[in-house]
């Protein structure tokens, strides 16, 4: 039998979606600095109208793909994503928040 995993994290609201893609499209935008971030992909549960899962394709990594989870870590789904939007930023910055 498998054993459930204890502290999944939070899935996001559809209008907190909205909310990081229009902050992705000012700030990661392709051709821009930041992430470089070209296609977002969600998976949006229509029952509960929540984005469990999200997929990021752009000029970020060698294969150019980023998947968030909120199965995957004990955070909420938007706060792992902001962290590594802000990474970037950082970098960006010379490595000043």
């Amino acid at each position: 039998m498998e054993k459930l995993r204890s502290g999944l994290g939070k899935p996001m609201k559809a209008g907190e979606f909205g909310n990081l893609t229009h902050y992705i499209h000012t700030f990661h935008k392709f051709g821009q600095k930041g992430r470089m971030i070209k296609y977002i992909a969600p998976q949006l549960d229509l029952r509960t109208f929540t984005v469990y899962h999200v997929e990021f394709r752009g000029l970020f990594s060698p294969d150019g793909v980023k998947v968030f989870d909120y199965r995957d870590n004990d955070k909420p789904l938007e706060e792992n994503i902001r962290a590594w939007l802000r990474e970037a930023e950082k970098e960006d910055n010379g490595g000043k928040g």
